[in-house]
């Protein structure tokens, strides 16, 4: 599993308690392990005012996994309809389909493509309609994207490097 503390610049980890049941069960779907390590030991996540890594359990609403994943696959399954199904990539619920688990200040979206055994879902980010797929999950990609290793063709602007900041929300 990544070294989330590295990570997120040295930020101490701060234990979440959740019920993973009654996640699964409201969001329709079990998560990812590298995601649920991350959020049984970190809040909601902003990366350098760009990156918003939602969580189950924020009570921030804009932050909130089980709150805005509806939302979210509810806007992209209405521009799916309007494009006439003409997308690389269905939506969640549909077989192999999108699910969210962060957004940028860009209208940039992060998902995961479901299908298979959660711990093999890979990234897809789309922005401006254009989409991209990394081959790893969710931790190799934050810990690529935070060290400079990952930059993603389709996203203008994303992490400033090196000394980016990190802030945490309940």
């Amino acid at each position: 599993m990544p070294d989330y503390k590295r990570i997120f610049s040295g930020a101490d980890p701060v234990p979440q308690l959740i019920d993973w049941a009654k996640v699964e069960s409201d969001l329709g779907i079990s998560l990812p392990p590298d995601y649920r390590e991350f959020a049984e030991n970190y809040p909601a996540v902003n990366i350098d005012d760009f990156l918003n890594i939602m969580h189950p359990c924020s009570s921030r609403p804009a932050l909130n996994l089980i709150e805005q994943s509806p939302i979210i696959r509810e806007m992209w399954s209405a521009l799916w309809v309007r494009a006439e199904g003409d997308f690389p990539y269905p939506i969640f619920p549909a077989d192999g389909g999108l699910f969210p688990w962060a957004y940028n200040d860009e209208n940039g979206f992060y998902f995961w493509k479901t299908g298979g055994a959660p711990s093999t879902w890979t990234v897809v980010v789309v922005e401006a309609l254009q989409w991209w797929e990394h081959p790893g999950g969710f931790g190799e990609f934050i810990a690529g994207l935070t060290a400079g290793e990952i930059a993603s063709p389709v996203i203008e602007s994303e992490i400033s490097g090196p000394d980016y900041e990190v802030r945490l929300f309940d």
